[in-house]
């Protein structure tokens, strides 16, 4: 913030609590605290803190590229994971190869990736890959997209977590197969005390979000199998649509950030002492 906001030093600077602050992801980021921190989720709806929802929309973007017909497709899946070592048990892969086998043995389905070779990055152990994929490697955002729309399912992997390509794949007409990697054993179905590779995307069901347990063969099998015989249309939550997102932005914007502003800069800088890092 130095250099920015205003101060006995620099008196046409912005008021401090007119700056804020992005983060993809939950967690403190901004010095007056969360609420001055904006999130592209619903962090607070999902107990991840009392972020500022801003969000984002893929609306604009997705309409640029029309819905291929199921019958058109090829009979792929295309796998969520930008880095080789995603499939490896030391980064917590989602579906073991055998796994993502038996649901080619059942129906035929061949995977799609676009991921780096990353391997000489780190000590991770082997990449085992199922025995029906092929890889296109780094691809630029418009042959990415391409090469997803013209899928029948998309594979998260465990790795990124709340990433935007679930959502392309809605809107482009792909489901999408989200890993449950724990839940409650007393109480399997309260999606409250999931832990999902994509959070947010978890409160939806088939035939657009299918959640499968991490071990479960048979539910991946069946969920390949639900998406690719249910095929779904263009499809974009309503929080992503440009209109909720203008809206919030509003809210944000006719906000008094000064009334809670100017406590929260005086318990920042009661937060510091002499002989450390100074505040403003």
């Amino acid at each position: 913030m130095d250099g920015c906001y205003s101060s006995t030093t620099f008196p046409s600077g912005i008021a401090p609590w007119k700056l804020l602050s992005f983060s993809f992801w939950p967690g403190r980021e901004h010095p007056l605290g969360l609420k001055w921190q904006l999130s592209p989720e619903d962090y607070s709806a999902l107990g991840h803190g009392e972020t500022t929802y801003l969000g984002y929309s893929i609306e604009n973007a997705c309409a640029q590229y029309p819905i291929v017909p199921h019958e058109r497709r090829k009979n792929d899946a295309y796998v969520l994971a930008k880095l080789l070592t995603f499939f490896t048990v030391r980064r917590n892969r989602a579906w073991a190869p055998e796994v993502m086998d038996a649901a080619t043995h059942a129906t035929g389905v061949r995977y799609v990736l676009g991921a780096q070779n990353d391997t000489n990055e780190g000590d991770w152990g082997p990449v085992e890959l199922p025995k029906e994929y092929v890889n296109l490697g780094e691809m630029g955002q418009d042959a990415f997209l391409e090469s997803l729309r013209h899928t029948k399912v998309l594979v998260g992997m465990g790795n990124p977590m709340p990433s935007p390509t679930p959502y392309d794949a809605l809107c482009l007409g792909v489901p999408f197969i989200n890993q449950i990697r724990d839940w409650d054993p007393d109480n399997r179905e309260d999606r409250t005390h999931w832990d999902p590779q994509h959070a947010p995307l978890s409160r939806l069901a088939p035939p657009y979000v299918y959640n499968v347990r991490a071990g479960d063969t048979k539910g991946f099998v069946s969920a390949v199998k639900g998406a690719m015989e249910r095929p779904i249309g263009h499809f974009i939550p309503e929080q992503m649509r440009m209109e909720s997102v203008e809206r919030r932005l509003n809210i944000i914007l006719e906000q008094d950030w000064e009334s809670e502003g100017v406590q929260a800069l005086k318990d920042w800088q009661a937060r510091f002492v002499v002989g450390q890092t100074s505040a403003p």
